[in-house]
């Protein structure tokens, strides 16, 4: 998919329609990860895609990024560092890191792999530490950019647990929310939205540029009917203008430059 500019809306009713492509796969590993590129920001390099990590894969070395690195696991699991450090994440789990935390080893047990929706706020860019300046161990920060970040550092964040949010004002009256992150600069943030079926709203304003992907059910956008995995960027100013859904659906939503509510 070509870069797109900030001012230019994407939309894809079902990334379903896209194909993966692999990423080559050295050191003797199982066949690599597989992507595929909802959006490329022509300006920043920035991108928002999809990984899909092939069952029993194993990554047994670390790596760091000099972009930021976040991801929400939509299928499957993976686990995260080694020994008692290891982390579990599960369908439904989040990940933020700022640029520069050295991390792995990373697994994917589960016999059919897992599949994550994924974010970077530069070209994505997967390094390998060789120095001897820092310890070689997960979690490593290897530069001092994670005390800048706006967004917190979060390795592990179990949306799962998180507590829902009636919605009684607003475009999304009559929905739920979750709030997963929040961007102190901006106010906004990433949020799962839970739309009853048979609602109808105004939704976002687009107070600033967002993204929304469709995790669950059907949902009606800006005249465009999104299914599983329905993907969309909308500029800032260039809102949807009517939300709608027949069966309901579960909306993931970043919201970059403005609490949408």
């Amino acid at each position: 998919m070509p870069p797109t500019s900030p001012t230019q809306l994407v939309s894809i009713p079902t990334a379903w329609e896209l194909d993966w492509f692999g990423i080559p796969t050295t050191d003797g590993n199982v066949p690599g990860p597989a992507l595929k590129i909802l959006r490329e920001d022509s300006e920043t390099g920035a991108l928002t895609f999809m990984t899909h990590l092939p069952p029993n894969w194993h990554d047994p070395l670390l790596d760091w990024h000099p972009s930021t690195e976040e991801g929400f696991l939509i299928a499957g699991d993976v686990r995260l560092g080694a020994g008692d450090a290891q982390r579990h994440m599960k369908t439904g789990c989040y990940l933020f890191r700022p640029p520069g935390i050295l991390h792995g080893p990373v697994d994917s047990p589960n016999d059919l792999g897992a599949t994550i929706v994924q974010r970077t706020n530069a070209p994505l860019r997967i390094l390998r530490y060789k120095g001897k300046k820092f310890p070689h161990k997960d979690l490593q920060p290897i530069t001092n950019d994670y005390k800048k970040s706006d967004v917190a550092w979060s390795e592990l964040t179990d949306t799962n647990t998180l507590k829902w949010v009636k919605i009684l004002q607003g475009g999304w009256k009559g929905t739920r929310v979750r709030w997963v992150h929040e961007n102190t600069r901006t106010g906004g943030g990433l949020v799962l939205i839970d739309i009853p079926a048979g609602w109808s709203g105004k939704g976002s304003a687009a107070r600033g540029p967002l993204e929304e992907f469709v995790l669950a059910g059907d949902l009606k956008a800006g005249g465009v009917q999104y299914g599983k995995w329905g993907y969309a960027y909308r500029p800032q100013s260039e809102a949807a203008g009517r939300y709608s859904t027949k069966g309901g659906a579960r909306l993931l939503a970043w919201w970059n430059g403005a609490n949408e509510l």
